[in-house]
């Protein structure tokens, strides 16, 4: 079993990319959703995390994909991020 350190917000966005990636890898049939993906993981490899990154990030994505699961995770994980800030 592997130990996930949820206080590590790299660790964090290391697993959210992960999702992402593999998200994308299966959108073979939906090029605009695949489109989206690689813009999204684009943003998520491009610098250093925290939250008002993810935050920035979470705000920009196109209203079309609000309701894309993979949105749910990136504001899960922003969501967990601000806490950990806050604690």
């Amino acid at each position: 079993m592997t130990f996930i350190d949820w206080s590590d917000s790299e660790e964090m966005i290391g697993l959210l990319i992960e999702y992402v990636t593999d998200e994308k890898n299966g959108s073979h049939g939906d090029p605009k959703r695949q489109k989206f993906l690689s813009d999204l993981l684009a943003d998520l490899q491009s610098e250093t995390h925290n939250a008002a990154r993810l935050q920035n990030i979470y705000e920009s994505i196109d209203p079309h994909f609000k309701n894309d699961d993979v949105v749910v995770h990136v504001h899960d994980c922003l969501e967990e991020l601000k806490r950990l800030r806050d604690e």
